[in-house]
């Protein structure tokens, strides 16, 4: 048995900035950080431009998939989660939006506790960061220019752009301006309205994730990978150790950390006892703590919209309809970052807008009075939206590549809640059931519908019309009837799962609910066990 002052399960985002700040404090504790998966990560993985295919490697990725979800014609659709060092950093889209100074100020608001207000968590944000917006290009300085000081340069998480940006990314951001969609020079500074061009956490052709906080970390730090957490051990409601599925005991002399993510932290707390009475009891699992882990879970959907675009408007296809371009961008890529697989299709625009229509509908106005009021807070967006996104199709079949109109459209601030709970006969091994419950409220029904419904706006603008070919994947109509039905259709999960172990605050008060934690993180009723990751996070950020 070995002993640690901090043990931290999950390196993820939440695990492996924890561990980095434990182990560089003041008093330089001894912090152990228990990962499931492996630590492998050969420069393959870390290739910018094949951002949105570095997810189908199974040996990252849990694949877990949910319960069939009602609200998307009984679909049963993927829930994927990262596995191993870097945790979904590793194998998400490497978007890097930061969200709206409202959000975090409500949650303040809510939670009682300053320290969730914008301005504290811009700090926090800054000392993750290495920003590299200086070196966009100038002449796109009409679409970005950041301010600086609102962003870090001392962190060890690169966020930037690429060298060249594609020109076909200016000709988006232009049409939604000529649509009267204003645009923003810096989505990550609190106020994200507007349309404007989105950082990655890359740069130079290289992918940035957690796992890049804790290398060469100080010799306090040790990373333990390919260690699957069976259950917490508790005595007189102290929580002591963690129990690996090899029969391994690590102790915690001061407190154990569960950043395992809103899916898998609330399944290792069932699986030690600690969770609502009546589900563990159902699966034979002595109840230690009466607590709602695994309820309360939201999570944004999203689609996908693609159409066809006359040849010549846009560079993708001069690279990937030859085969020897692709080739020799594999090499070029490797030798110094550069090249096609830095550039294409990883630059986008995102659009957070308002929506004035909506605030008169009736699904609006049936919301709580709380609500519409946070909904309407100067830097709140009712829909967001991708522009010059990447086609699918070219890194499916690249020699077919043709020019293209692609969108993605979010549904932001879901009613919708849902939970996760362990399965019949649970095992350390068995996937959590994921149920979040898409489209189950009238609120996202409306939402879903005006997301699509501002892209089928740009694409019918005279300035992308004159492009546009033929409809490839899109609703038959702007109909609320046809939005919704391609919504149900083709909506999958953005992986923003959150909510599951949620800190007491005021909406769940008025709710008649109550937390799993206490504002300080801890879970209420026992000693030395916190959870840090999104799951202890009451509000869905944008």
């Amino acid at each position: 048995m070995s002993t640690y002052d901090f043990v931290i399960v999950g390196a993820g985002p939440a695990g492996c900035t924890i561990a980095e700040r434990l182990a560089n404090s003041k008093k330089r504790p001894t912090v152990l950080l228990v990962e499931a998966g492996a630590s492998k990560d050969s420069p393959d993985l870390r290739i910018d431009g094949e951002r949105w295919l570095t997810m189908m490697n199974e040996h990252l990725n849990y694949r877990y998939t949910t319960a069939p979800q009602e609200g998307l014609d009984g679909r049963v659709i993927g829930y994927d989660r990262g596995k191993g060092l870097g945790g979904s950093s590793a194998i998400n889209f490497s978007v890097y939006n930061v969200g709206a100074k409202d959000d975090f100020d409500e949650i303040a608001a809510i939670t009682k506790d300053p320290d969730w207000k914008w301005e504290a968590v811009q700090n926090r944000f800054k000392q993750l960061e290495s920003w590299h917006g200086d070196e966009a290009p100038e002449t796109f300085k009409k679409y970005f220019k950041a301010n600086s000081s609102d962003h870090g340069s001392q962190g060890k998480l690169h966020i930037g752009f690429p060298s060249n940006w594609e020109r076909s990314l200016a000709s988006s951001l232009d049409v939604c301006e000529s649509a009267g969609l204003p645009l923003n020079p810096d989505v990550n500074s609190g106020n994200p309205i507007g349309v404007g061009v989105c950082p990655s956490s890359a740069y130079r052709g290289w992918r940035s994730t957690a796992a890049d906080l804790v290398k060469d970390g100080p010799d306090n730090l040790k990373i333990l990978t390919e260690t699957v957490v069976a259950q917490i051990l508790v005595e007189d409601n102290v929580a002591k150790s963690i129990k690996t599925i090899n029969g391994e005991t690590i102790t915690a002399s001061k407190e154990l950390i569960l950043c395992a993510g809103s899916v898998d932290t609330p399944k290792i707390l069932m699986l030690s006892g600690i969770g609502p009475a009546e589900h563990l009891s159902e699966r034979n699992i002595p109840v230690i703590q009466d607590l709602p882990v695994g309820h309360n879970l939201k999570d944004h959907s999203h689609v996908y919209m693609i159409w066809n675009k006359k040849e010549g408007t846009s560079d993708r296809p001069l690279h990937y309809r030859d085969p020897e371009s692709i080739l020799k961008a594999k090499e070029q890529w490797k030798f110094d970052g550069t090249g096609p697989l830095a550039e294409l299709g990883v630059c986008l625009g995102v659009g957070y807008l308002k929506r004035p229509k909506l605030y008169e509908t009736p699904e609006f106005h049936a919301l709580p009075s709380n609500i519409q009021s946070y909904l309407t807070r100067p830097t709140v967006p009712a829909v967001e939206i991708l522009v010059n996104a990447p086609d699918l199709r070219d890194l499916i079949s690249p020699s077919t590549s043709l020019p293209s109109a692609t969108f993605f459209s979010f549904l932001l601030n879901p009613q919708s809640t849902g939970t996760i709970s362990l399965p019949p006969n649970p095992t350390p091994l068995s996937a959590p059931i994921s149920s979040p419950n898409f489209l189950s409220h009238p609120y996202d029904r409306r939402i879903a519908i005006e997301s699509i419904r501002q892209v089928l706006e740009l694409v019918a603008h005279p300035d992308l019309a004159k492009d546009i070919v033929e409809k490839v994947d899109a609703p038959d109509s702007a109909s609320d009837e046809d939005i919704l039905k391609f919504w149900k259709a083709k909506a999958g999960s953005t992986w923003h799962m959150t909510g599951t172990c949620q800190i007491d605050n005021e909406r769940l008060t008025k709710d008649g609910k109550t937390g799993v934690l206490d504002k300080d993180f801890k879970v209420k009723g026992l000693k030395g066990l916190r959870v840090g990751d999104l799951s202890a996070v009451p509000l869905l950020v944008k």
